[in-house]
């Protein structure tokens, strides 16, 4: 296994227990749209395939510094590395410009649309952490502008302002605004074909 494996583990275990604590609370409300009809009332992040609804797989994105000499010496912006098991999301979509439903998390502590890195065996989410920075953020280069619809009081509609170019993506939100450094990714990934756009 390994050194940036094993974090993966322990921090995953970490976040495991503040994942679990805000999962018991949540409770959705079913949505009577038409183009929500039969949408789960469970909190999650949902895409309507042809099959119905499908819900993303969620992994916890629990970041770890990247040591290297700027942390030595103490200037510039630090890196973070958060790690998704796999080479591939289990979810792959051909629509470029995909819309998702994203019920009960808050939009007010931030929801973005992040392209991973793809590595051998896994994927990863770099992101930049200033010295003074509370919490990482992602690296602008990899985020996708997206248009944000509200639906009903715990849910929202996610669509990317331009097709996403094949490859793998986060839906990222904060788990809760009390825990920085800890956000949920919501994977799929986009294969390439035409969606009739």
């Amino acid at each position: 296994m390994t050194l940036m494996t094993k974090k993966a583990w322990i921090g995953f275990s970490i976040a495991c227990a503040a994942l679990w604590t805000t999962a018991l609370g949540a409770e959705g409300k079913q949505v009577g749209s038409n183009a929500t009809a039969g949408l789960p009332a469970a909190r999650g992040v949902y895409y309507h395939a042809a099959s119905g609804w499908v819900t993303l797989p969620t992994t916890v994105l629990l970041p770890f510094l990247d040591s290297g000499f700027k942390e030595m010496i103490g200037v510039g912006s630090r890196s973070a590395i958060a790690e998704m098991p796999g080479p591939h999301a289990a979810i792959r979509i051909i629509d470029p410009r995909p819309t998702f439903y994203v019920r009960g998390f808050s939009t007010l502590s931030g929801l973005y649309l992040v392209r991973a890195i793809e590595k051998q065996d896994y994927r990863e989410l770099r992101m930049s952490a200033s010295y003074r920075a509370q919490r990482p953020y992602f690296r602008a280069k990899d985020l996708n502008d997206i248009e944000l619809e509200p639906v009903a009081s715990d849910l929202v509609a996610v669509t990317p302002r331009v097709d996403l170019k094949p490859g793998e993506y986060v839906v990222a939100s904060v788990l809760e605004p009390g825990y920085r450094w800890i956000r949920l990714g919501f994977e799929f990934g986009v294969s390439g074909g035409t969606s009739g756009r």
